[in-house]
This record gives C-alpha cells, sequence and structure tokens, in this order.
C-alpha cells in the first residue's frame, strides 16, 4: 500500500502557489500512474502488467475533494506526531505548558513529576513522570518516561544588530546547573524534586527572587519552564537563510538549515542528517561541507557514544515518513479487524497504544 499525509482541502487551498501546485501535481500524477500500471520489461502485452492488460490500483481521478481517507491501495492519513515520535521509545511530547504559564502552574508541574535530579551513571539531570498525569486525553496511558537533560538542542535569537536569527547549541546541563547554583539548590543531588517542593512550602519567595539568565531578568519559575520546554522539544531546525544581492541581483545564502532529531529518552535515538537545498554544481559541494561542520563540531559526541542509535543521513523529515508508514500498518490491522466498515482514523491514543508496544 501507498500512505500519504492527509493535508486536508482547507492546507491546499491555503499553500499557494508553486508549493500548492507541486504537490498536487504529485498526487495526480501517481493517481494517474496505479491507476493503469504497466512494466516495461520483455513479458507479453496481454499479460498481467503488459502493456494491453495493466493492473488497476486506484480509482480513476476525478477531483481531490473526492479522494476521501482511501482510493484502491493509496491511503491518507493524519500526520500528527509522526516528525515528533521517537521511532525507537515511542515517546513523543505529551507535556504542555507554556514559557508564560502561571507560577501555580509550574508548581503543578513539580507536584506531578515522579522524580527530579543528577544521574551520575548519565552525567546528566533527568526529569521521571506519568504520561497519563498530563493529559484528561491521555489518562489510558499508563507510562513512566524519564528525560535526561544531556541532549543536544539548539536556541533561536534574533540577533538585533543583522536583524536575521542567531541559532546556538544549547548545553541544558549546563544551564539547568547554573539555574540549581543560583537558588542554592544542590545541583548534584539525586532527590532535587524534594528540595524544590520543601523551598515552594518553606520559602517560597526565595524562588521567586530575580537573576540574569540570557540578558533577561527572570525567577526561577520562568527559567525553569523556559528550559524544560527546550528539552521537551526532539526536533531541532536552523532554517536556511537568505539575502538578494542587489549588485549582483542574485539570491545568497546567511545561513545553512540543519534539521536533527535527538530524543530525551533512554537510548537517545538521533539523526544527524544536514539539509541543503539545489545549487550549482561548484557551491553544492561547499555548503555541504560547511553543514557537516556544523553537525561535527557540535552533534559529532552522540556519534561516538551512541553508535546503535544514529543514522547518518536520515533527518526530521525521515523520521516523519517512517512514522507515516507505520500508520499505514495500523491501517492495515483496522481494515482487517472490521472488513465491512473499517474506522480508518487514528486517534493519539491509538498512536500511543501501538508506538509503545
Amino acid at each position: 500500500i501507498v500512505v500519504l499525509e492527509d493535508l486536508n482541502m482547507r492546507f491546499k487551498q491555503v499553500r499557494t502557489g508553486i508549493e500548492r501546485t507541486i504537490y498536487q501535481q504529485f498526487e495526480k500524477q501517481l493517481i494517474d500512474k496505479l491507476g493503469y500500471l504497466v512494466f516495461k520489461d520483455e513479458r507479453d502485452s496481454k499479460s498481467p502488467g503488459g502493456i494491453l492488460n495493466g493492473y488497476q490500483l486506484v480509482a480513476p481521478f476525478t477531483t481531490f475533494r473526492d479522494l476521501g481517507k482511501q482510493t484502491g491501495i493509496l491511503f491518507y492519513t493524519n500526520a500528527e506526531y509522526t516528525s515528533k515520535t521517537d521511532s525507537l521509545t515511542g515517546y513523543r511530547r505529551n507535556i504542555y505548558i507554556s514559557n508564560s504559564a502561571s507560577q501555580t502552574k509550574i508548581i503543578d508541574l513539580f507536584n506531578n513529576l515522579k522524580a527530579l535530579g543528577w544521574d551520575e551513571k548519565e552525567q546528566s539531570y533527568f526529569f521521571t513522570y506519568n504520561q497519563k498525569d498530563f493529559s484528561n486525553k491521555d489518562k489510558n496511558i499508563n507510562k513512566e518516561w524519564t528525560l535526561y537533560s544531556k541532549v543536544k538542542r539548539i536556541r533561536k535569537e534574533k540577533n538585533n544588530k543583522t536583524g536575521y536569527w542567531d541559532y546556538k547549541p544549547l548545553d541544558l546541563n549546563s544551564e539547568f546547573e547554573d539555574l540549581f547554583k543560583k537558588y542554592e539548590i544542590n545541583s548534584r543531588g539525586e532527590d532535587i524534586l524534594k528540595e524544590i517542593k520543601r523551598i515552594i512550602e518553606n520559602d517560597d519567595e526565595k524562588l521567586k527572587q530575580k537573576f540574569k539568565f540570557d540578558g533577561k531578568d527572570k525567577n526561577f519559575y520562568e527559567r525553569f519552564i523556559y528550559l524544560f520546554n527546550i528539552l521537551l522539544e526532539v526536533r531541532n531546525t536552523i532554517s536556511l537563510q537568505t539575502k538578494i544581492n542587489r549588485q549582483e541581483n542574485k539570491l545568497e545564502e546567511i545561513d545553512y538549515g540543519v534539521d536533527f532529531f535527538a530524543s530525551p529518552v533512554w537510548p537517545f535515538f538521533t539523526t544527524l542528517g544536514v539539509r541543503y537545498i539545489s545549487q550549482p554544481s561548484n557551491d553544492d559541494k561547499l555548503i555541504k561541507i560547511e553543514k557537516e561542520k556544523f553537525a561535527e563540531e557540535n552533534l559529532a559526541e552522540f556519534k561516538n557514544r551512541f553508535k546503535g542509535c544514529l543514522s547518518d543521513n536520515f533527518d526530521s523529515d525521515g523520521v516523519g515518513a517512517y512514522n507515516i508508514a507505520r500508520k499505514g500498518i495500523m491501517i492495515l490491522e483496522k481494515i482487517k479487524e472490521n472488513p465491512k466498515n473499517p474506522d480508518l482514523y487514528i486517534s493519539k491514543e491509538d498512536w500511543d497504544k501501538f508506538v509503545l508496544k
């Protein structure tokens, strides 16, 4: 079977111009090809797959609106969480607390955590919680996760001088250590959570004091939730940036796009693939070298430490494609369970149960 993202009509209407045209052309040509599929080998023209007896694997194309969720062997599925689900463990982000959340909500986060401390063996801070404690919709998913802050992350900051975004690798371990030390919390303790709860209960004003973090005044709660949200973001992207050289009337690259997935859950599945757009042959090699240099300098430790969990030429889009294919497996299972009237919709709960098997 072939499985595509269900990018409904609304998506196709708002994504105008070249991008929309290319995507719809791809869909239509794929349907036309599968609608009468022939093989250009030496088989007889009238035998199955021959020029006069092609395979019809999908219904004839009429309009995009008529496609629905299936046409023959071609299926459409919702792409929710596919590019942000750990291919090895099934972990996806399931805690959502904004950086501007109230102090009460952040305290609730601490109350719902099972553990927070320093793991000497992993040389990392760890955060343990049960998924069911953070979402009413996930109450049936009784799964305990432990996240480690030693994973690589990217921080995006606006450069006021150039007007462009600056992307910097972020060492979360160092940032959490700095935070704990500023508020006189044992930064190498095995039960940091217990110490934080004690301060909240007995000396809450201490955590409301503001210190300088990244040039801004923040209290403990504000800084903690900022770092914690970065930890939860498994997909890290540095967008390709360009500017117009008006003297030579051409487009120039300022920054190189990098896209990698780094799971905070053991065994720390990470992709180191880098992306670049096609340029004239002479420039192609230069762009690739620069991007690989960034990956080597900032992500090389993953290559050495977790060799079994890496995929060098496999970026976040590859993770998404792999998980879309796994939803195809789920679709087949749904059809087998109810051949006459299968429900092809895959909910978050369906997805979590499948990837956690």
